[in-house]
């Protein structure tokens, strides 16, 4: 499995309908260790009933390669 990061708004859309868990990082940082998107908006996303701001955080899923 390979980490592979959502860069575009179309990216987490994507993992939101198909229910894909996301981790999110700041920096070298893990803030959630992985839940599905509950909500997105514009600036942000909601995982876990936390809002992560989309230009503060780094949001990843796994691929199998």
């Amino acid at each position: 499995m390979k980490k592979v990061q959502l860069q575009t708004s179309a990216d987490i859309n994507d993992a939101f309908l198909r229910q894909l868990q996301v981790e999110v990082w700041d920096g070298n940082r893990l803030e959630d260790y992985g839940g599905q998107i509950e909500r997105h908006i514009k600036d942000a996303a909601r995982i876990n009933g936390v809002y992560y701001v989309k230009s503060q955080y780094q949001f990843y899923i796994l691929q199998e390669e």
